[in-house]
């Protein structure tokens, strides 16, 4: 299965599995400049959320969150404060 297959089949995965714990996305591949957040969501009280969401079929090679590099993490942050900007 190709790369962008996978991260859109995970998205969606992650998508259905978040709005049963009774988060709302409300955005899903916000993009700002070079920076993507792939789901923006809504908690009961009212809390945005951003998920990085990396998809795998177990955690033989490590957990997800060893897979965003600091450059990555940087890059989200910057992505969410303009959202926040923009949006709020």
């Amino acid at each position: 299965m190709q790369n962008k297959v996978k991260g859109k089949l995970g998205e969606e995965l992650a998508k259905k599995h978040l709005e049963a714990k009774g988060i709302k996305i409300i955005v899903q591949n916000y993009r700002y400049g070079h920076g993507e957040i792939d789901l923006i969501g809504l908690e009961e009280n009212n809390f945005l959320i951003f998920f990085e969401v990396k998809y795998r079929k177990n955690n033989f090679y490590g957990d997800p969150e060893s897979f965003v590099s600091p450059r990555q993490r940087q890059k989200i942050i910057a992505t969410a404060h303009a959202y926040l900007l923009a949006y709020q």
